[in-house]
């Protein structure tokens, strides 16, 4: 091969090789792109559920649900016999159970939310950890580790999630492990 082929040859393969290369580039950029829209997507999706729980939280109907179950709870937590909330489903008592139901699934719902990462965990805690603080220490830890204590299993799941959260978020006496729920 003469001299002039052969460097005709090398900068042909070389512009192929250079086009292939210049191509896989392209390509492992794109799918980092595709991967950083994605996860900008999910975390955007996240926050979105963040701020669903709160506006849920603070929405004119809950307030009502907030203000009747922690006058419920207090009383019932208060009481000579309290009433478990498998005992609170026995009885159909209405009053009890619509209020206390609506707050405690609630709170059970963001505990599974966070624990699945189906929100962002981070701006969960911003927007609704002090107003758990304030039900978990004036009512419901007391009433969660009363179901726990004396309710059928079936009854007790909302009461361990609501602990989940509060060992969560280290929040009150009752540090209970996920694991202590198995039996």
């Amino acid at each position: 091969m003469t001299e002039p082929t052969f460097t005709a040859l090398l900068g042909f393969t070389g512009g192929i090789i250079g086009a292939i290369l210049g191509a896989i580039i392209g390509y492992l950029g794109a799918l980092k792109g595709a991967s950083i829209s994605k996860e900008s997507s999910l975390l955007l999706e996240k926050s979105k559920n963040a701020v669903t729980l709160y506006n849920e939280f603070l929405s004119p109907d809950m307030e009502v649900i907030r203000e009747e179950s922690s006058r419920l709870i207090k009383a019932n937590n208060r009481s000579i016999t309290p009433l478990t909330y498998q005992q609170m489903h026995q009885a159909e008592d209405k009053n009890y159970l619509i209020a206390i139901s609506r707050l405690v699934h609630f709170w059970e719902k963001v505990e599974k939310l966070i624990e699945n990462n189906f929100v962002d965990e981070n701006l969960t805690t911003e927007l609704l950890q002090n107003y758990f603080r304030s039900h978990y220490k004036n009512f419901l830890e007391q009433f969660a580790t009363y179901c726990c204590e004396n309710d059928h299993d079936n009854y007790q799941k909302w009461a361990q999630e609501v602990n989940d959260l509060a060992n969560r978020w280290q929040i009150g006496s009752n540090q209970v492990s996920k694991a202590n729920h198995v039996q």
